[in-house]
């Protein structure tokens, strides 16, 4: 869903406005794709991440440095999620695993994809992964 930019909310134009900005940090020297996550968790505190590569391509995305960054602060759940690149692109599927690992089985959780030039799409993490790969861990916790 297309959703002019302003028509955000405050909060969500600060979450945005979080990844836009560290999405200039991003380490991206070999595909120059920069990207900029901000997460929003479960006490309103925002936790941004950027993608850092290497030669082998085993790098860092940016969705996955802010989660961990999130669980490095001691949250646990995932509230809301944006993401600055280039074309506005969604999360790689590795990527929206994740981000589903942390919504506490909530199919709504916003995702804002933007891209340079501005356009927004608002997406669900379950409209994004309809299909997650979910089992029964023998862990409690």
């Amino acid at each position: 869903m297309t959703r002019d930019p302003q028509n955000l909310s405050t909060e969500e134009r600060a979450i945005l406005n979080k990844a836009r900005k560290v999405r200039n940090k991003a380490y991206a020297r070999y595909s120059e794709y920069l990207v900029g996550a901000a997460i929003k968790d479960e006490h309103d505190k925002v936790h941004v991440g950027c993608n850092v590569e290497n030669k082998a391509y085993t790098g860092t995305h940016a969705e996955r440095s802010a989660i961990s960054a999130l669980i490095a602060s001691g949250a646990r759940q995932i509230k809301f999620v944006t993401l600055v690149t280039r074309d506005g692109m969604t999360p790689c599927g590795d990527c929206r695993q994740h981000i589903w690992e942390f919504c506490s089985g909530n199919a709504d959780v916003p995702v804002l994809c933007e891209s340079e030039d501005g356009k927004l799409e608002r997406f669900t993490i379950g409209e994004l992964l309809p299909h997650v790969f979910e089992f029964e861990s023998p862990v409690q916790e």
